[in-house]
């Protein structure tokens, strides 16, 4: 089958500002795995993800689907679905993303309860 896999240990250090008045953040790990295929013109990626905090697992996987019609330029589009941290989450997440020699632009969508929804945008040039 194939594929990668990754972990990472996060907030391992102390409070912000040193004093025990600034935010904590909770310790977490957080271990991965992905896959990509080609299934003809198309790239077909899976990736899934576990973070576990103290009392807390969050299970999540996705799938991006991307198109590269000649050297530089690449398109996709990406779907995923995660255990909510807050009551008002909903767990599924879409995005697309674009990208021109070495420019790329992605966006993302996250839904709440009420249809609200956070976008965000990311442009970044290498």
């Amino acid at each position: 089958v194939g594929g990668v896999g990754g972990f990472s240990f996060q907030n391992l250090g102390g409070s912000s500002n040193g004093d025990g008045t600034g935010i904590k953040a909770p310790k977490q790990a957080l271990l991965g795995w992905s896959t990509t295929k080609q299934t003809g013109p198309l790239d077909v990626s899976v990736v899934t993800q576990l973070t576990l905090r103290d009392n807390w697992t969050a299970p999540g996987a996705g799938m991006e689907v991307g198109y590269s019609w000649i050297e530089g330029y690449y398109v996709s589009v990406r779907a995923g679905i995660r255990r909510p941290e807050s009551g008002p989450e909903r767990p599924f997440t879409f995005g697309a993303g674009f990208t021109a020699d070495r420019l790329t632009v992605e966006y993302g969508v996250q839904f709440f309860e009420g249809g609200h929804t956070a976008n965000g945008v990311t442009i970044r040039w290498r």
